[in-house]
């Protein structure tokens, strides 16, 4: 299943897409290319230990993938010199409901992204805000539903930014699910 993250660069932000599938040896593998430094993000490592195991076990015969031709057209399109790589952890929602459409035999819905943090002991946490500023505003143009962590959406709106189309997401991972759900 292919999916769609929202990857932040400076004041721009754009789409790239991921790939979620069976792994045939077993075993759940993060694609080696994910980051540029492993230890930038241990709490989404976290992610995939506990919450996704207890949301959906079956997801250990699995393996995410960041595919190459995604990262250069990600980088040509963001103006980067340098390869793409993650930093940060708010590409784990999206991943979450993938997991949930994979789970339930679903496409991901057309026009509809998401951008977050799920934390293992909080649950859903908030995009760092310049990231969240220039991901609505690509998401305006490109989107027909952009889902955010409900205090993104407030700190945005005092901003004065334009949220039209925007969800609140609430920060329970089970009530973030419940909401995703309407829409997928």
């Amino acid at each position: 299943m292919r999916f769609p993250v929202l990857m932040g660069a400076g004041r721009r932000a754009d789409a790239t897409y991921f790939t979620l599938g069976p792994r045939p040896s077993g075993g759940f593998v993060l694609a080696e290319n994910l980051w540029s430094n492993m230890e930038e993000s241990p709490e989404a490592l976290d992610f995939f230990k506990l919450m996704a195991v207890r949301f959906f076990p079956w997801v250990l015969g699995w393996q995410l993938s960041w595919p190459e031709e995604e990262r250069e057209n990600l980088r040509v399109r963001l103006g980067l010199k340098a390869p793409c790589r993650m930093v940060g952890d708010s590409w784990t929602l999206p991943l979450l409901f993938a997991f949930d459409c994979v789970g339930r035999g679903k496409p991901w819905p057309d026009g509809l992204f998401a951008s977050g943090a799920v934390r293992q002991c909080r649950g859903l946490r908030c995009v760092s805000m310049g990231d969240a500023l220039a991901k609505l505003r690509w998401a305006r143009e490109a989107a027909t539903l952009f889902l955010i962590p409900k205090a993104n959406l407030t700190r945005l709106r005092r901003q004065g930014a334009d949220v039209a189309g925007c969800v609140a997401l609430p920060s329970s991972v089970e009530r973030c699910l419940g909401l995703w759900r309407q829409y997928a």
